[in-house]
């Protein structure tokens, strides 16, 4: 991949999920199954860094405002987050 083609853009729906290997299963993972989820319920905002010709995902990140121990929420609302 050409460094100079890089973009860093919001996850969209028109991101490739499925081809993004980065050799952690948790994190290939994550961003094909839960990121999407996570974005719509605007717990994180999720980045994708993409490039080439081929625009694919080289790397992703994410930012959420806050942080929670999840055993401390009502269990309704545990149940509906990730992990």
């Amino acid at each position: 991949m050409d460094e100079s083609t890089v973009a860093v853009e919001l996850l969209g729906p028109h991101h490739d999920r499925e081809s993004f290997r980065c050799g952690e299963p948790a994190l290939d993972r994550y961003l094909r199954q839960q990121a999407a989820q996570d974005t719509w319920r605007r717990t994180v905002q999720v980045f994708v860094a993409t490039g080439g010709v081929s625009r694919e995902t080289a790397g992703y990140y994410t930012l959420s405002a806050a942080s929670f121990e999840k055993d401390r929420l009502p269990a309704e609302v545990a149940r509906r987050l990730p992990h």
